[in-house]
């Protein structure tokens, strides 16, 4: 897991990341030790949203490539897919610590792309943020909307080139 720098999550609310009683950000080994507990945690309660296992061997009956792209590190997106049963559908997995950037970035779709020697054009990102659909855009990649986060159905629609209710509905995507 890597839940960033301190200092992004408290701008992203506006306020100075956290401190210690003497004013200073966190040392490393506060923040590796916050996000183990994180990520343990975020493992006990890991829930899937759907039928995963179905799902993946569904595409990849279709033999398509399927990538990961998370503005979390790999190494925690590695042990949710394995946890889930579906690791070993993913051809790709990067995170925010591989060196290819942030989404809304284009650079882990690129990555992507240049792996599995697909053009953008022919990558469909499926996402449920608005950095998902911008970083799909920025690369040339098909942006795919998936209403199981938090942004509401027609927000994410109107960024999206797609929308599907469920990772479930994809298989009739690649029937259309």
């Amino acid at each position: 897991w890597d839940m960033g720098m301190p200092e992004e999550t408290g701008e992203l609310v506006g306020r100075p990341g956290p401190r210690d009683s003497g004013g200073q950000p966190p040392d490393a080994g506060f923040r590796r030790d916050l996000s183990q507990r994180l990520g343990d945690a975020g493992l006990r309660h890991l829930t899937p949203l759907g039928a995963l296992p179905k799902i993946f061997a569904d595409l990849e009956s279709h033999g398509l490539p399927i990538g990961l792209a998370t503005n979390h590190g790999a190494g925690g997106a590695r042990l949710q897919l394995r946890q889930l049963g579906i690791e070993s559908y993913f051809n790709f997995v990067a995170g925010s610590d591989s060196g290819f950037g942030r989404k809304p970035a284009p650079g882990m779709v690129l990555a992507f792309a240049a792996a599995t020697g697909l053009s953008p054009a022919n990558i469909a990102l499926i996402g449920d943020s608005f950095h998902d659909m911008h970083a799909a855009h920025a690369a040339g990649a098909v942006a795919v909307g998936v209403a199981s986060g938090l942004i509401p159905y027609d927000d994410l629609a109107a960024e999206a080139d797609l929308m599907i209710e469920s990772l479930g509905d994809l298989a009739g995507l690649l029937q259309a």
